[in-house]
């Protein structure tokens, strides 16, 4: 007697998760599209937003890290959340943190003059014009804190990836 094999029935939220980390590793392969004023520096380490893509009502944020300084940085945490813009009245922030919903090659360090890139994956999300959504890295034991915003106007114009 020969053993049948027993083929293994894929279920749709198994296939969903499959769709995901094929999906996050295309973004992360991608070059990125957002070219101009896409990035914040300071002391040497820079952080670029390289494109927004979307599929499945997911939203996947590509980000660029780099460190042209000869001191390594340590990542201590990420923070995200939606903000509203700056005025000239003085107006009370009101501050929503969201949390990615996965990542790919979440970074805890970046060596002296290495560059390297992070996806993240939100449900999908839009905001008003009148705020922006704000990406932060701090640093352990140190202060070159990194921030950069994101305009409605991005989000929104996110490229669909398949």
């Amino acid at each position: 007697l020969v053993p049948v094999k027993e083929e293994k029935k894929t279920t749709k939220s198994e296939l969903k998760i499959d769709s995901i980390y094929t999906i996050i590793d295309k973004v992360y392969y991608d070059n990125g599209f957002i070219k101009s004023r896409n990035g914040f520096e300071k002391q040497k380490i820079r952080l670029e937003l390289k494109g927004v893509y979307i599929n499945n009502d997911k939203l996947y944020f590509l980000i660029g890290l780099r460190n042209r300084s000869n001191i390594t940085y340590n990542i201590q945490s990420y923070l995200f959340s939606v903000v509203n813009k700056q005025s000239k009245k003085n107006v009370s922030e009101q501050v929503i943190n969201l949390d990615p919903i996965e990542s790919k090659n979440k970074l805890e360090t970046i060596n002296v003059n290495e560059e390297d890139r992070i996806v993240f994956v939100f449900d999908k999300f839009t905001i008003d014009d009148k705020k922006m959504f704000k990406i932060e890295i701090f640093e352990d034991q140190g202060e070159r804190s990194l921030e950069f915003n994101i305009t409605s106007d991005i989000i929104t114009s996110a490229k669909l990836i398949q």
